[in-house]
């Protein structure tokens, strides 16, 4: 077990929605021997979203948002998990496009040509990019 006080591990997952969509959440986990408060805002949209196509980044349709957020604070324990969901779903496919909805951010490429990698926008030790769930992600390549 680690002894580090602020240790932590992030995952991210992408899963298919009914819909064709793909929903995000993030599960952080306080590894550490001493609690780790996070500030967060909700609804949860402090991420960043990089995606690949065989090494090349490709672009990601993000429409603009103009919506109030409500502050919160979470104390993880060691050993404890948070699971964050995010309002935000990605419409995958070469062939579509982009959504009018402004909680869907839109990617002109099919799921199996991609590699996401989705970094919270979080203090550390959150602040790196996240073991992926769903989709591949880069370094699993």
């Amino acid at each position: 077990m680690s002894t580090a006080p602020h240790d932590a591990r992030c995952r991210a997952t992408v899963a298919r929605d009914g819909d064709g969509l793909y929903s995000i959440s993030f599960s952080l986990r306080n590894t550490g021997v001493a609690p780790l408060a996070l500030t967060l805002f909700e609804p949860f949209l402090q991420f960043r979203l990089r995606a690949q196509a065989s090494g090349v980044d490709v672009a990601v349709t993000q429409p603009t948002l103009d919506l109030g957020l409500h502050r919160t604070k979470r104390v993880l324990e060691p050993g404890q998990e948070a699971t964050v969901r995010t309002p935000i779903r990605l419409q995958l496919g070469a062939d579509l496009a982009p959504s009018s909805d402004r909680f869907v951010w839109s990617i002109a490429r099919d799921a199996h040509e991609l590699t996401l990698e989705l970094t919270p926008d979080l203090p550390p030790p959150f602040d790196q990019p996240c073991t992926m769930e769903g989709l591949s992600h880069p370094q699993d390549r």
